[in-house]
């Protein structure tokens, strides 16, 4: 295990520990509570320090692709196939969790590829990957420098991948309510989809859904874990349990020149682009 791989460890660990809502209680507490934590993210910090690894020999997307095989992810794609290859582009994505990111590096397939993300002391981590990531703070100085940057990339011709919700969101496998898929959705878009128009960009939907292992998911233990608002422990159940039923499939949907969407109303422009996104999600 090298450095890399022992330093994502613990912190995922730690972010468990974190989310049990035992932040400040005795260290020595807090150690005895990370140490499951610890093993369990082992192969996690693992493969992601060779995903990093890989990146500057292999390119983000093959080095995406080949995590996803190491978790015992299957990777399914459908739509347009050739949606974000070139250009300009903004995607918009809904965020289940777990693979999905993953997921869209791969099928996205652009080593241009910048995502607006959370600051994470888990993310900062990876060295190489953390190029490619746009953290966005909680403070609106923070916010600003993080749309600035993403549109620079987007005035460059680059593709700019966006979490509208910035959260997590219900995975459509588990999730029968259509309605609920969608969190709502933060300030920023009309700014990106302006940058974009200005170069002639164009915005590209991406519905992700089956992120999650349905036999971790019935396990006692994740059940008491979401009901806590801890979303992080499926996957480490399902690496943990050597589990190879996660089958993620990615959509990619046209959604057309920016320009179209730039002249809307900001109400205009959430309920289209929301309501196909989630058509997206159902398609997948």
């Amino acid at each position: 295990m090298d450095s890399l791989a022992r330093e994502l460890a613990t912190l995922s660990a730690s972010e468990m520990v974190t989310a049990l809502g035992v932040k400040n209680a005795p260290a020595l507490l807090r150690r005895g509570l990370a140490l499951p934590f610890f093993a369990a993210s082992r192969p996690l910090g693992e493969t992601l320090a060779q995903l990093d690894h890989g990146i500057l020999p292999q390119g983000l997307a093959f080095s995406a692709h080949r995590a996803l095989e190491r978790f015992g992810v299957e990777l399914r794609q459908s739509g347009d196939d050739e949606a974000a290859l070139d250009g300009p582009r903004l995607l918009l994505a809904n965020h289940p969790g777990a693979y999905d990111a993953l997921a869209l590096m791969s099928v996205i397939a652009r080593d241009d590829l910048l995502i607006l993300a959370a600051d994470r002391g888990f993310l900062r981590a990876l060295p190489r990957l953390s190029q490619h990531l746009v953290f966005v703070g909680q403070t609106p100085g923070e916010r600003a420098g993080a749309l600035k940057r993403a549109v620079s990339a987007l005035r460059r011709g680059g593709a700019v991948l966006h979490f509208p919700a910035g959260e997590i969101e219900p995975d459509a496998d588990f999730e029968g309510d259509a309605e609920r898929l969608l969190s709502r959705w933060q300030p920023g878009i009309s700014a990106l989809l302006e940058a974009c128009a200005k170069v002639d960009g164009r915005v590209v939907l991406a519905g992700v859904r089956g992120v999650h292992s349905p036999r971790a998911k019935r396990w006692r233990v994740n059940r008491w874990a979401e009901r806590r608002g801890i979303t992080t422990l499926s996957p480490l159940l399902q690496l943990v349990g050597r589990l190879r039923d996660v089958v993620t499939r990615v959509r990619l949907d046209d959604a057309g020149p920016a320009k179209q969407h730039a002249e809307l109303t900001r109400d205009q422009q959430l309920l289209g682009l929301r309501e196909r996104l989630r058509q997206a999600i159902l398609r997948a």
